[in-house]
């Protein structure tokens, strides 16, 4: 064995990549990662905007209607409810980064064998 390549975790026993190649593909691994992690929470941020403006479109109708403010309970299911949302919210668009990069980096590498092989 070369001491140029190093062992390729995903793929059959004894298979191995450059290390020039595993270099390219954990730096892309990390900013996919990243760039998930990122877009996940900008999802959350929404998510929490739409609340927000839902509330003062209920809390200005409720207004409009009876000339009085919302009822304490009113508001303190709706904020329950809001913060359950983003604690599902969350785990659903950020964590999924795990799971996401490493299918990408190697059908990556499958394509580089490929190609090698040819």
């Amino acid at each position: 064995m070369s001491s140029t390549t190093v062992p390729f975790a995903g793929g059959p026993s004894g298979a191995r990549v450059p290390t020039a190649v595993a270099d390219v593909l954990g730096g892309l691994k990390r900013r996919i990662r990243l760039y998930v992690a990122v877009e996940g929470a900008a999802l959350v941020l929404v998510l929490l905007a739409t609340m927000f403006w839902i509330s003062l479109g209920l809390d200005w109708a409720w207004f409009r209607v009876s000339r009085l403010e919302l009822p304490v309970w009113f508001r303190v299911v709706f904020d329950v409810l809001v913060v359950s949302g983003a604690v599902v919210a969350a785990p659903t668009f950020v964590v999924r980064s795990g799971t996401t990069a490493p299918a990408i980096v190697g059908a990556g590498v499958k394509a580089i064998e490929i190609h090698l092989t040819n």
